[in-house]
Order: structure tokens, then C-alpha cells, then sequence
């Protein structure tokens, strides 16, 4: 056991936490961006269903009120026009 030097094994250990440590990183860096990608995505298809929702909603909230205006204004029109013509 002549040969242990304990510069040696400390800086072993310093070299090879450092050498895992970035491997780690790396690897955690990359597996957060994957993921990330992933439940932006997951993200974007829902937003997308609540505003196809959202657009037909307010489509049939237009023609609905579109046909009351209709209806009022005729209303309006032929009642004017009956007592306004005797």
C-alpha cells in the first residue's frame, strides 16, 4: 500500500464528481426540454379545442341574436307602418 497517495484519490474523486455531475446536467437538461416540448404541446391542443368551442359558441350567439334584430325590426316596421297609415 506504498503507492496510495491522497492528493491523488481526493483529486480522483473531485475529477470524476465533476465528470458525473456534468453528465447529469446534461442528460436532466435535455430530458426537462423533452418534457417541456411534450406538455407545451399537450397545451396547445387543448387551448386549441377550447377555442373551437369558444368560436362555435360565439357563432350561434350571432345568428341567434342576428334573427331576434330581424324579427324585432319587422315587428317595429309593420306596427309603424299600421298606425302611421290609416
Amino acid at each position: 500500500m506504498s503507492g496510495f497517495s491522497l492528493p491523488t484519490f481526493i483529486a480522483s474523486l473531485v475529477g470524476s464528481g465533476v465528470t458525473a455531475g456534468l453528465v447529469v446536467r446534461a442528460l436532466s437538461g435535455h430530458l426537462a426540454d423533452r418534457w417541456l416540448a411534450r406538455y407545451k404541446s399537450d397545451l396547445d391542443k387543448e387551448f386549441e379545442s377550447y377555442r373551437d368551442v369558444l368560436d362555435q359558441k360565439r357563432k350561434r350567439a350571432e345568428a341567434e341574436l342576428g334573427h331576434r334584430t330581424y324579427v324585432t325590426k319587422t315587428q317595429f316596421d309593420t306596427e309603424f307602418n299600421a298606425v302611421m297609415i290609416p
